[in-house]
């Protein structure tokens, strides 16, 4: 893959219709018609990492200015979203969802849930355990957190929060 002028953007030989190819963190992002359509996801996916992993993001191909919180909160919800069913390998999809979130380094698997809900409730639970918020401070929540007690909350982030310790202590 031949490199572009902008950071993270290759330009790959098979693909005619979309020949650049954007990647951040040695992840592939996406093909797009243009290098400036590349630079711009990667940015995105850039600063969608940066909050989710509460890292300082530098080395854009574009100025910050250049992207809208909304934009920025699409990625991260793409980013965090329960998975569809998952496949079992011989092309009939089965009756789970996964609910994944990002570490520093790592895509961890939570748990694989029976209901779409389930899913978002274990990767809500992570998302606030990351960010070090209460529900009301938390951004990105999928499911609405009013009615939780502290004390429940805690209850209920207990196996997320184990989960979370042994992928860090790897």
């Amino acid at each position: 893959m031949a490199r572009s002028k902008y950071k993270g953007v290759g330009r790959v030989k098979d693909n005619e219709k979309k020949p650049y190819r954007a990647f951040c963190d040695r992840r592939h992002v996406g093909y797009y018609e243009t290098p400036e359509e590349a630079a711009k996801a990667r940015d995105l996916q850039v600063l969608a990492l940066e909050f989710l992993q509460g890292r300082e993001a530098r080395d854009f191909n574009f100025s910050r200015e250049e992207y809208s919180e909304e934009q920025i909160g699409a990625v991260v919800d793409k980013l965090t979203t329960p998975q569809t069913p998952h496949s079992n390998g011989n092309g009939s999809t089965g009756s789970r969802f996964e609910a994944r979130v990002r570490v520093p380094d790592a895509r961890v698997l939570l748990a694989c849930c029976k209901t779409k809900e389930e899913a978002a409730r274990v990767r809500d639970l992570a998302k606030m355990l990351l960010q070090g918020a209460p529900p009301e401070a938390a951004r990105g929540l999928t499911l609405d957190w009013a009615g939780v007690s502290p004390e429940q909350l805690r209850r209920q982030q207990a196996p997320v929060r184990a989960k979370l310790v042994d992928v860090r202590s790897q």
